[in-house]
């Protein structure tokens, strides 16, 4: 399985064992990188490690115009997939095909989200970070209005906002949630993300078939994210189905 970034992030300027980190995430290889921006240019270094034996299987280096960044992404995780496993699998195959925003202005828009997202000192009621998260995916939406992954990150920070009860308008909160998840899958009807809102709008309205409905599809289409199992043992667990839940 492809761990999650949001899993993978927990470990950001950590001086950590890399045996330590493939265990407690449970892989076998570990892809290590820096990307490093001047100007107009950008220079990406990756290198694929295999954890168990510190052996160093593949490296590369890229400088390129920031006009070719989406098209070094998938170059990276092409030449990755190839190492790690010659034979891909459908889903595999599908995720290294993921539509791109067409602006890297977009593009840079959504990863200040994400960075915002993922650092934020959240508490209940409290939450300023997730704030600036959605202003940047927000703009990103704005620049570019077919950009699938923002519409889903909003509907997140909305679902956010409704399970740390920082909203002072639950139905709104929900309604926007709602409206953003859509949103989403009708640029990329296999949108894990927004199907994981889209589940938690439903179980949220009392309406738990089609929370799970949903709940199963998240899963299906990433089924690497620990978010959607997280999804999907709520929802189990909402319908009694208490042992399943556990799984």
């Amino acid at each position: 399985p492809v761990i999650s970034r949001n899993s993978s992030f927990t470990f950001k300027d950590k001086s950590v064992n890399l045996k330590e980190v493939a265990k407690e995430l449970g892989v076998r290889y570990v892809v290590e990188g820096s990307v490093r921006k001047g100007g107009n240019k950008v220079r990406i270094t990756a290198q694929l490690i295999d954890a168990g034996t510190d052996h160093h299987l593949w490296s590369e280096k890229w400088d390129r115009s920031l006009e070719d960044i989406f098209e070094v992404q998938d170059e990276v995780s092409a030449s990755i997939a190839a190492k790690v496993a010659p034979s891909l699998s459908g889903y595999e195959q599908k995720r290294l095909e993921r539509n791109r925003p067409s602006n890297l202005s977009a593009w840079e828009e959504y990863l200040k989200g994400l960075r915002y997202l993922n650092e934020r000192g959240r508490t209940d009621n409290s939450d300023p970070d997730l704030e600036k998260a959605k202003q940047h995916f927000d703009k990103a939406v704005e620049i570019d209005p077919l950009f699938s992954e923002s519409y889903a990150m909003l509907a997140s920070c909305e679902l956010f906002e409704l399970t740390q009860q920082i909203t002072n308008d639950r139905e709104k909160t929900l309604n926007s949630m709602h409206d953003y998840s859509q949103k989403s899958l009708s640029l990329d009807s296999e949108n894990a993300l927004a199907l994981n809102a889209l589940s938690a709008f439903y179980s949220f309205e009392g309406k738990l078939d089609l929370g799970m409905e949903y709940a199963e599809q998240c899963v299906r289409c990433n089924p690497n994210h620990p978010f959607n199992h997280l999804r999907l043992g709520l929802t189990l667990n909402m319908l009694g189905s208490f042992e399943k839940s556990e799984e």
